[in-house]
């Protein structure tokens, strides 16, 4: 399954987002807490344990670059197990499910991939799954189901990216004027890969608008 790079910043972006909010969700519990632990236990209980789970992560990320199936399940699991609801364990199916669509196992990519949506404490790693999931739908030749799948998304999180695959959907259809109706509203939106996005748009005959106005 190729992977847009679009969703590759898109992790990247949230695990920097965790590592710049993760303190003060970490202040936050303390204080929800009360006096079951104290401050300095518990902060560094939650940093040591945010830090194993990036180590982990980051040699899962590793695997999963070089496409090592195996490895890539047995770190997942582990961090499943020991850190089911850090962010880290999303980030991890996230990789598994790629290795896993790359290698041919579609049908355990979208049940990785639908593990992540049910069940991600974050709404944006759930809509990115979501995401994933369509297009691994239509790379299987399910545009219909591709296209439930993105009905379901009403958050405007991923507007351009979801725009773009609506373009890939109408364009496995055969209705060419949809999809570069969806490809140009997708580049409006600025949807990530633009570049890829403007090259569909060219070979279906450019942007409608501009072609109206000439």
């Amino acid at each position: 399954m190729s992977t847009h790079l679009t969703e590759e910043e898109q992790v990247e972006a949230l695990k920097k987002w965790w590592q710049e909010n993760g303190k003060s969700l970490i202040v936050g519990a303390v204080l929800g807490l009360g006096g079951i632990f104290g401050w300095q236990s518990w902060t560094q209980h939650q940093a040591t344990q945010s830090e194993l789970a990036s180590v982990r992560f980051e040699n899962l990320h590793q695997a999963a670059r070089n496409d090592q199936l195996d490895a890539v399940q047995k770190q997942a699991q582990i961090i499943q197990d020991e850190h089911k609801k850090h962010i880290y364990s999303d980030f991890a199916h996230l990789d598994l499910a790629k290795v896993q669509a790359d290698q041919g196992d579609a049908a355990g990519a979208a049940q990785t991939l639908q593990q992540v949506a049910d069940n991600s404490g974050e709404q944006a790693v759930r809509l990115l799954a979501q995401l994933r999931l369509a297009r691994l739908k239509l790379i299987q030749g399910d545009a219909a189901g591709a296209g439930a799948l993105l009905d379901q998304l009403t958050d405007n999180a991923y507007r351009g990216e979801v725009l773009a695959l609506r373009g890939d959907i109408a364009r496995a259809r055969g209705d060419t004027q949809q999809a570069r109706r969806a490809y140009a509203d997708a580049l409006a939106a600025n949807a990530g890969n633009a570049g890829l996005i403007r090259m569909k748009l060219d070979e279906l005959g450019g942007d409608p608008d501009e072609a109206e106005a000439s």
